[in-house]
């Protein structure tokens, strides 16, 4: 019980069956490249949360600070609260899933690849500099879509507002199946 300082769960690799509870909240930095296993977090995670994850699971069920999932290659992360800015940010694989909204300046800038979901909204934008993967926000976007000129690299990402008001930004050349079926669906 309590609070626990940076860096639980660092490189951890429990196997599948590995789990970590952690009855309070993290300072910074929890399950930095973590490969497998689970870690519970019942409290929120400060600032890189899931820094450099390549597999397992990492559950937050309180808030996530900035930059959550940085560089992420692999695995699961799953927010129950909100989060703050750049999350996502340099992903090349994984999910990310965020049930509340995020409240920072962005999402996913420079992501490479991976799912991020967000049921709440955000705050500002999403997607700059994005080249693949997908960004699925079910609430609603600080900048609406046509702002995003100039921001989105079109070469290689579409952005769709779907009728039930999601708004999705996916990879133009290779969609993940999911995502185009969604995307066919709800174009509004």
């Amino acid at each position: 019980h309590g609070n626990a300082s940076g860096l639980c769960g660092s490189n951890m690799n429990g196997g599948p069956n590995g789990k970590m509870i952690i009855d309070g909240s993290v300072s910074d930095s929890a399950g930095f490249r973590m490969m497998s296993g689970t870690i519970e977090i019942t409290g929120s995670a400060w600032d890189e949360a899931g820094c450099e994850v390549a597999g397992g699971t990492l559950i937050i069920k309180g808030n996530a600070g900035a930059s959550l999932g940085l560089s992420m290659t692999g695995g699961r992360i799953v927010v129950h609260g909100n989060c703050h800015s750049a999350a996502g940010d340099e992903m090349a694989g994984g999910e990310i899933l965020i049930k509340g909204s995020v409240v920072g300046e962005c999402l996913g800038n420079s992501m490479r690849g991976g799912l991020i979901e967000v049921e709440g909204d955000c705050s500002r934008f999403a997607g700059d500099s994005m080249t693949g993967g997908t960004i699925i926000i079910h609430g609603r976007l600080g900048l609406e879509p046509a702002k995003y000129e100039g921001r989105l690299n079109h070469d290689f990402i579409d952005i769709v507002r779907t009728r039930d008001g999601k708004t999705i930004f996916y990879e133009r050349e290779n969609p993940d199946e999911r995502i185009r079926d969604r995307v066919k669906k709800g174009r509004s």
